[in-house]
């Protein structure tokens, strides 16, 4: 075993512990298009503590600020996802109007 690991090993083992977060969560289909804001909400929630990484001496405001950047993340996926929503709802209205003539 070496000393150093190689780009491809690192992000082979980031993308494992990645798969396995998901996978604990029931978010094992996320699409590949949200995939990096999850793990954007993920680095976040790890600074917090909340995942179990934080040292025992947790500065509240830094605390607080991975908080706020893990909800403000979240708040844009739900709105890329209620994006999509709509344009399929549009789409299928469409195909509707369509069949009805």
């Amino acid at each position: 075993m070496g000393l150093f690991k190689s780009q491809a090993e690192r992000d082979a083992q980031k993308q494992a512990k990645m798969e396995k977060w998901l996978n604990d969560r029931g978010l094992e289909g996320v699409q590949k298009d949200n995939y990096t804001q999850v793990d954007r909400i993920r680095t976040y929630l790890n600074g917090t503590g909340l995942l179990g990484f934080m040292p025992s001496a947790v500065d509240a405001t830094k605390n607080s600020m991975y908080l706020l950047q893990a909800v403000t993340e979240q708040n844009w996926l739900l709105i890329k996802q209620q994006d999509r929503l709509a344009q399929q709802n549009d789409e299928i209205i469409e195909l509707l109007k369509g069949s009805n003539k």
